[in-house]
């Protein structure tokens, strides 16, 4: 590499800022990754009440059933 190109990359912390951009990458990555794992089990834990109150309305309909 040129000298000239060696003083301007050091002058502005050409290191500096890619190590910056990689960490802070990898930090949006792994953030990524987790709101999609978080994801799917806040769907599963959705489904929970919906099963739930789906065998509970199948319970009222069987009592109606044999009641009548």
């Amino acid at each position: 590499i040129p000298a000239a190109w060696k003083q301007w990359l050091n002058e502005y912390s050409f290191l500096f800022w890619m190590e910056w951009i990689a960490v802070w990458s990898f930090a949006a990555a792994w953030l990524t990754k987790g709101r999609v794992i978080l994801a799917e089990i806040a769907v599963e834990l959705l489904s929970i009440p919906r099963e739930v109150l789906a065998q509970r309305l199948r319970n009222i309909h069987r009592h109606e059933d044999l009641g009548q």
